[in-house]
């Protein structure tokens, strides 16, 4: 059975088995199949098909398996760049209010206290950065400069693997949801990091009105103001949370809520930020999507973490 998309798919042009082309369907329903017959599922993942995913959770997720490194005793630096060049921003602890009442799965709306500053990409992960790291390129859309994409959230945890083994004293991996949202606002309470107005949405990032279906270089539109780019548009990004359409509810009742984490179990992973083929509505700082963790498909990338301390 097919689900209705409660964002309405506009102009949709889908060719089932392209990982490419097609609008994301997202579903109002609070029950839907794992998979949409619209979406590019892989015939294998990449990683063992015996390992499931509460496994691999444990074992690839280095927020969890890994300790964090040791707080450090010298001024940190605003801005750091990896040994693949990748640059990172050095974000502030602080308190937000989370979430967008526009959408049933974004509301409530509830404060989150992020405890520990941590640093984030400056700009989503480029398809030169990902093959330095795992010598294949397995985007559509091929620019060394644009994001990479076509790729899972197993994927991601592979490459944080490989990442965390060349920089043995660092501690990679994917934002928790609270983090990215936090980073993307930028201390905005309005739907987008720069106020509420969709006419200005261009300035910021690549949508469904202006990318001409493509994914496009990084780092060109405006920063939010925290000088990170591309916080709206150009690919979904994947984070470390699983997706539960009440969770925003349950957090809601605890008040303030720190560091949240996400559900402790689930299906599929959430991923944050809109992407080239979304319309401008779906794009605002607090919309969420979610997809099964071994899904590839070229709207979806990835923009990594570091922790701090």
């Amino acid at each position: 059975m097919f689900f209705v998309d409660r964002f309405t798919a506009q102009n949709a042009s889908v060719s089932v088995g392209n990982p490419c082309r097609g609008n994301r369907l997202r579903s109002s329903l609070s029950t839907v199949p794992p998979y949409s017959p619209l979406m590019f599922v892989p015939e294998q993942s990449i990683l063992s098909s015996k390992k499931t995913i509460t496994e691999l959770d444990e074992t690839m997720n280095p927020h969890k398996s890994r300790p964090a490194p040791a707080r450090p005793t010298s001024v940190p630096l605003d801005t750091i760049t990896t040994t693949i060049g990748m640059k990172m921003k050095l974000i502030p602890p602080g308190e937000f209010m989370m979430g967008d009442e526009s959408w049933d799965d974004s509301k409530p709306l509830h404060r989150v206290k992020i405890t520990k500053p941590f640093y984030i990409g400056i700009y989503q992960m480029t398809q030169r950065e990902w093959t330095k790291v795992m010598g294949n390129n397995p985007s559509c859309f091929k620019n060394d400069d644009n994001p990479v994409e076509n790729v899972s959230w197993e994927d991601c945890q592979l490459l944080i693997g490989k990442l965390n083994v060349i920089e043995p004293d660092a501690c990679y991996r994917l934002p928790s949801e609270a983090e990215w949202e936090y980073a993307c606002r930028a201390g905005s309470i309005k739907r987008y990091c720069f106020g509420d107005g969709e006419s200005e949405l261009g300035d910021y990032g690549w949508y469904s009105a202006n990318s001409g279906d493509a994914t496009h270089p990084v780092g060109k539109k405006k920063p939010n103001a925290w000088g990170l780019y591309d916080m709206h548009g150009n690919v979904w990004e994947w984070c470390r949370d699983w997706y539960d359409e009440k969770y925003y509810q349950k957090c809601h009742e605890q008040g303030i809520v720190e560091d949240p984490e996400g559900p402790g179990a689930g299906s599929r992973r959430v991923e944050r930020g809109g992407s080239w083929n979304n319309d401008a509505g779906i794009c605002g700082a607090g919309g969420r999507d979610r997809d099964a963790p071994d899904h590839r498909i070229g709207l979806v990338g990835v923009r990594l973490a570091r922790s701090f301390w």
